[in-house]
C-alpha cells in the first residue's frame, strides 16, 4: 500500500471518533472507551514508555550491553523450524516451503540472526518489537524491523487495535495495517498497549553505575595533587626551587630511575600524598549495577564476567541455568507470537514455527538424564518401556514384553538396590499387588519403601520444628540487637552535628552505607557494616549449626543401625560447620545491608527527614524478624539436618541416597518430580535446572522440606 493511501486510511480510522463515542458499539475491551482519549484514537498510545533515551543504555551502559548482546547472541544460535501438523503430532516441514525459505532469509540485505539481534536488543530497551510484513500479491516475502520508539499503536473499539503509526509526530509518518506487523512486547500492567521496557525498573542501578565511573574519572582528570610533598623550616627563594626540581628530574625521572632512593638535605621531610578511600571507592556501585542487571535480564553474574566466585563448576551451571531458565521462556515466547500473528494467518493453522534446541549442549545433558530416569522406571517396574519410549518421543517397540511392566528381584532402586534395607522378612520378588501408585505427580513406590520413608520424614520434621524455633528466635535477636546499634549510631550522628541540616545528615547516610568493612571517612555516618556483624552471628549461628548436623547424622545411625559414632569435632563435620556458619553470616547481613542502602537511597531521593528514615530502618528490621528470618531458619536446619544425613552415609559407606518429598501441595514442582530419584553418595541430584548435593543445597534448597534417605545393597 502506497505512503498516501496509509496516511488516509489512518484518517478514516479516526474519522468517526465522535460517533463511536457517543454510540458505543460491542467492543473486544470494554474499557478502551474510558482509558483513552480521542487524541490516543488518532495519533496512537506507546510513547510514554519507549522514550529514545532507553535506547541510549545500549551504547553507554557495559553490564546493559552485556546483558543484551548474550541473549541476542544465543537467540540467534538457535534455529527456526516451520513443523507441519500430522496425525497426532507435528513433523519438521520440507525445507522448501514459503515460511521456512522467509524465516531463513528474511529479507535481501538481512539474515536470519541479523533480525533476531534487532529483535532481542529493542526487547530488552524498550519491551517492544515490531516486524513490517512486506507483501507481494498478498504473500509475505520479507520481514524489516522497525524502531519500537518511533512506533505507535492505534486503539481500536472493535477490533483491539486498528493498525500502526510509524513516526506519528514527523511529516514522514507510515501507517501501516494490523495484518501487516507482527507486534511483540513484554506484558505492561499499566498499559496494555505498551511493552514494558527491562529498562524502566533497571535504571536507577544503571544511572548509579554510571555517575560513579563518571565521577571517579572526573577526579582523576581534576586532580592537581602532587604524589608527594618536601618540606623544610628553611626559606628558600624561588632560584633555589627551581634548582632543586632540576636535580630532582635529572636523578629520578624516567623509567630507569623509578624507585631510586632519595636522601633528603637535614631538616627535610618527605609525605606520600594520594587520594582518599571515599574518592576511590565506586567499585561497589558498580558491583550493584551489575548484579541488578543480572536480575532484571535473568543472567547469572558470572556470566556478565562477575569472576569474584568463579569456578569452572559454577560457570557451567549458571550457563546451563541461563539457557533452561532464561531463554527457553523467551524462545516460547517468540514462537507464540510468532505462530500468531505470522505463521498462522500467512501460511494456515497446520504450520507453526518452533526453536530447535535438540543440538545444543545445554539441553544435552537433560536428554541423557532423561533417559537414565526412563531406564530405572523401567527397570524398577515404574513404567513399561514403550512408554518410556512414548516419553522419550520415539517409536514403540514391537520386542515381546515391550508393554509389560518388568518387576526386578531388588525392588524400584534399579540395580538390584533395595532402598532402606530390606526389612526382616520381606520377599525377594514384588508383584504387582505390591506397587501403590501415590496420588499427583509422584512416581509409584514400593509399600515398605514408602512406609519406611514416611517414618523418617516425620521423624525428621519432628527434630527439625524445635530447631527451627530456637534459630529463628536466634535471627531476630540478632535484628533487634543490629537495629538499635543502627539507631544509636544515627541519633549520635545528629547530636555530634547540631547545626547540620536534615539534607546533610541524610547525605551522610547515603555515602556511608555500605556492605563492606569500609572506613568511613571525616564527617560520615556507617550505619551499618556488614562485615562488623559476621563474627557476632558466627558465634551466636554455630551452636545451632553444630546441634543440627549432629541430630541429623545420629537420627540415620539410629534409624538404620550404621554401626558407626559421629562426633562433629571430627575434621569433615568441623569443616563444614565452619565454612558454612560463615556463609551464612555473611550472606544474612550483606542482604540486610542491601536492604538498608535501598531504603537509604529511597528516602534521600524523597527529601524525608531523619525520623523517616529511623522509620524506614525499623520496617527492614520487621521484615527481618519475621518472614525472612522464618525462611532463613528453615532453610539453614534443613539442610544442616540433611547434610548430617549425608555425612552419616559417607562415614558408613552407605553407596546411594534417595530424594524423598513431604508430598504434600506446597512442594514446588521441580522437587515433585525429584522426588524418589536415587544417586551414588558422591553425585548430585538433578532437581529442576540445579544440581544438588542434598535437599537445602544452593538457591533451589531455600524453603526446601525434603529428606534425604540411604539407599543400600540388596
Amino acid at each position: 500500500m502506497a505512503f498516501r493511501e496509509r496516511v488516509k486510511q489512518v484518517a478514516d480510522w479516526v474519522s468517526d471518533v465522535g460517533e463511536l463515542l457517543a454510540n458505543p458499539r460491542r467492543r473486544e475491551n470494554p474499557t478502551i472507551a474510558k482509558d483513552y482519549t480521542e487524541h490516543d484514537f488518532r495519533w496512537g498510545v506507546g510513547g510514554d514508555w519507549t522514550p529514545q533515551t532507553y535506547g541510549e543504555y545500549y551504547p553507554k551502559s557495559v553490564p546493559v550491553y552485556s546483558a543484551i548482546k548474550l541473549r541476542q547472541d544465543a537467540l540467534a544460535r538457535v534455529p527456526l523450524k516451520v513443523m507441519q501438523r500430522e496425525g497426532n503430532g507435528d513433523a519438521p516441514a520440507s525445507p522448501d516451503h514459503p515460511a521456512q525459505l522467509l524465516l531463513n532469509k528474511v529479507n535481501p540485505f538481512w539474515t536470519r540472526g541479523d533480525l533476531w539481534r534487532a529483535t532481542e536488543t529493542y526487547l530488552g530497551l524498550w519491551g517492544s518489537s515490531y516486524w513490517y510484513l512486506d507483501k507481494q500479491g498478498g504473500e509475505v516475502t520479507a520481514i524489516w524491523p522497525l524502531r519500537p520508539d518511533r512506533m505507535r499503536v492505534i486503539p481500536s473499539r472493535q477490533n483491539y487495535i486498528d493498525g500502526f503509526l510509524y513516526n506519528p509526530l514527523s511529516q514522514n509518518r507510515e501507517a501501516f495495517l494490523p495484518d501487516e506487523i507482527v507486534w511483540m512486547r513484554y506484558f505492561n500492567p499499566m498499559d496494555e498497549y505498551s511493552g514494558l521496557s527491562p529498562i524502566a525498573p533497571l535504571r536507577l542501578s544503571v544511572d548509579m553505575g554510571f555517575d560513579a565511573l563518571t565521577s571517579n574519572r572526573r577526579v582523576l582528570l581534576n586532580d592537581a595533587s602532587p604524589g608527594m610533598a618536601l618540606s623544610t623550616q628553611a626559606t628558600l627563594d624561588q632560584a633555589q626551587v627551581d634548582e632543586f626540581y632540576k636535580r630532582l628530574e635529572s636523578r629520578f625521572q624516567g623509567p630507569n630511575k623509578s624507585r631510586r632512593p632519595m636522601i633528603l638535605s637535614g631538616g627535610m621531610q618527605a609525605e606520600t600524598l594520594g587520594f582518599s578511600p571515599k574518592e576511590m571507592e565506586f567499585v561497589m556501585s558498580l558491583r550493584w549495577t551489575l548484579e541488578d542487571t543480572a536480575r532484571v535480564y535473568g543472567i547469572p553474574p558470572v556470566m556478565l564476567q562477575d569472576l569474584t566466585r568463579a569456578t569452572y563448576s559454577n560457570f557451567e551451571q549458571a550457563d546451563r541455568s541461563f539457557w533452561q531458565n532464561t531463554m527457553m521462556s523467551q524462545f516460547m515466547f517468540y514462537a507464540e507470537r510468532l505462530n500468531e500473528m505470522l505463521i498462522h494467518p500467512n501460511f494456515g493453522d497446520q504450520f507453526s514455527a518452533e526453536f530447535d534446541t535438540s543440538n545444543m549442549p545445554q539441553f544435552a545433558e537433560n536428554a541423557k538424564e532423561a533417559a537414565e530416569v526412563r531406564k530405572l522406571y523401567v527397570e524398577g517396574g515404574i513404567i513399561t518401556p514403550n512408554e518410556a519410549r512414548e516419553q522419550l518421543g520415539l517409536e514403540a517397540a514391537d520386542d515381546e514384553g515391550a508393554d509389560e511392566l518388568r518387576l526386578s528381584s531388588g525392588g524400584g532402586g534399579g540395580g538390584g538396590g533395595f532402598p532402606f534395607g530390606m526389612p526382616e522378612g520381606e520377599p525377594r520378588s514384588n508383584g504387582h499387588s505390591k506397587l501403590k501408585v501415590l496420588t499427583g505427580k509422584y512416581r509409584r513406590l514400593s509399600r515398605s519403601w514408602e512406609d519406611t520413608g514416611l517414618q523418617t520424614e516425620r521423624a525428621f520434621r519432628e527434630n527439625l520444628a524445635p530447631l527451627e524455633d530456637e534459630f529463628q528466635r536466634m535471627m531476630a535477636g540478632l535484628f533487634d540487637e543490629q537495629h538499635r546499634s543502627m539507631i544509636r549510631k544515627l541519633e549520635a550522628h545528629r547530636a555530634a552535628h547540631p547545626a547540620r541540616s536534615e539534607a546533610g545528615i541524610r547525605g551522610d547516610l547515603m555515602v556511608m552505607t555500605r556492605d563492606e568493612g569500609d572506613v568511613a571517612p571525616t564527617g560520615g555516618l556507617e550505619v551499618f557494616s556488614a562485615e562488623e556483624w559476621v563474627e557476632p552471628w558466627m558465634v551466636a549461628g554455630a551452636p545451632l549449626f553444630t546441634r543440627a548436623l549432629r541430630d541429623g547424622a545420629m537420627s540415620q545411625i539410629l534409624q538404620f543401625d550404621l554401626g558407626i559414632t559421629f562426633d562433629t569435632a571430627q575434621p569433615i563435620p568441623r569443616s563444614w560447620i565452619t565454612e558454612r556458619v560463615e556463609f551464612w553470616a555473611r550472606k544474612v547481613n550483606t542482604e540486610t545491608s542491601r536492604l538498608i542502602v535501598q531504603e537509604v537511597v529511597a528516602a534521600n531521593e524523597a527529601g524525608e527527614s531523619i525520623a523517616q528514615i529511623a522509620e524506614r530502618i525499623e520496617n527492614v528490621t520487621t521484615a527481618n524478624k519475621g518472614w525472612r528470618a522464618q525462611r532463613i531458619a528453615r532453610t539453614e536446619m534443613v539442610g544442616a539436618q540433611n547434610e548430617g544425613h549425608l555425612q552419616a552415609y559417607q562415614a558408613a559407606n552407605i553407596p546411594r541416597k534417595q530424594w524423598f518429598t513431604a508430598r504434600d501441595e506446597r512442594v514446588r514442582l521441580s522437587h515433585q518430580l525429584a522426588h524418589g530419584q536415587i544417586r551414588a553418595v558422591g553425585e548430585l541430584f538433578q532437581v529442576g535446572a540445579s544440581m544438588l548435593t542434598r535437599p537445602g543445597d544452593g538457591p533451589e534448597g531455600i524453603n526446601c522440606r525434603c529428606v534425604l534417605l540411604p539407599v543400600f545393597e540388596g
